[in-house]
């Protein structure tokens, strides 16, 4: 993934409406430069204009009082449409890429998950059909990120009160904010290796990382607690991925009659035990959130 557009000119003083309007310009940019790339189809194209549109989309609510609340109305359904449509069709990338991580261990499993793969090719190919018609609707035709470009000009010249608080008190609240919500699901003391609470927590992490990410040129010092962050952004997401493509698996193992489930069984045990060295590496990340050290260090970076 390349890396994001930074907004020049931003400083910690920086009133946060003009801030705003920068990011949020910027995301834009990056969506932009890569949109014919994604549009191509191919898994990599895929995957950054997905991360780009995630992006867009988490700057959008991050900054959401700050914009003129019509335009908001307006153009955020319509990123959050995109950015749904592009997961479903990175999401058939992803599973079948650890598939294939399976059936390298697991061999005698070609049939079974040959077939699983089929399934989610065509799948995809769907889905990104839908994704072009989607994006020709919405960008092409409808002007979208011409819209939004008028929004981030509109926000960086609202004249309200809390558009001129300074970057960094704005910065202080929204990312304390966040990370105490994960620092509250992880002291709960819930189950984590549960599927259902472990995403719970990806997500609340994932808009933590996306709402550090705006401010880490004004705020360089931000970069050391960021990083964790972004750890176990990642790692539970892959950890994640295999409860996706385990229950993926058991499925398919019904839809198919006893003479494709060659291997099946050898196949699921394989990624059960993947899964539990991903989970492993995740929460080797997590501790490091759920210390009082990185905490000291977010809130030193902010304040």
């Amino acid at each position: 993934m390349p890396k994001p557009a930074q907004p020049k000119g931003l400083e910690p003083e920086t009133p946060i409406g003009r801030a705003a309007g920068k990011v949020i310009a910027a995301k834009i940019t990056d969506v932009s430069a890569l949109a014919e790339g994604g549009l191509a189809g191919d898994v990599d194209g895929i995957h950054d204009l997905r991360v780009a549109v995630k992006r867009l989309r988490e700057a959008l609510r991050l900054f959401r009082r700050l914009q003129p609340p019509g335009l908001r109305r307006r153009f955020l359904p319509s990123v959050e449409q995109l950015n749904d449509s592009l997961g479903l069709v990175r999401d058939r990338d992803v599973w079948a890429g650890h598939a294939g991580w399976v059936l390298e261990h697991v061999p005698v499993s070609e049939a079974f998950l040959g077939s699983l793969q089929a399934k989610w090719a065509k799948q995809r190919e769907a889905y990104l059909a839908q994704l072009l018609k989607l994006w020709k609707s919405l960008v092409k035709d409808d002007g979208l990120l011409e819209g939004l470009g008028g929004l981030a000009a509109a926000t960086a010249k609202r004249d309200r009160p809390d558009s001129r608080w300074p970057l960094d008190r704005f910065a202080y609240l929204a990312v304390a904010e966040r990370a105490a919500r994960v620092r509250q699901q992880l002291s709960e003391g819930r189950r984590l290796e549960e599927p259902a609470i472990l995403h719970a927590l990806r997500i609340a992490v994932k808009r933590l990382k996306y709402s550090i990410e705006p401010f880490l040129t004004a705020l360089p010092a931000l970069a050391e607690p960021y990083g964790p962050v972004a750890d176990v952004q990642e790692s539970v997401g892959e950890t994640h991925d295999l409860d996706v493509l385990l229950a993926g698996m058991a499925e398919h193992v019904r839809e198919l009659p006893v003479g494709g489930r060659r291997g099946a069984r050898r196949a699921i045990t394989v990624a059960h035990e993947h899964r539990g060295e991903l989970f492993a590496q995740a929460m080797a990340h997590i501790a490091i959130l759920d210390t009082d050290d990185w905490w000291r260090n977010l809130v030193d970076a902010l304040d």
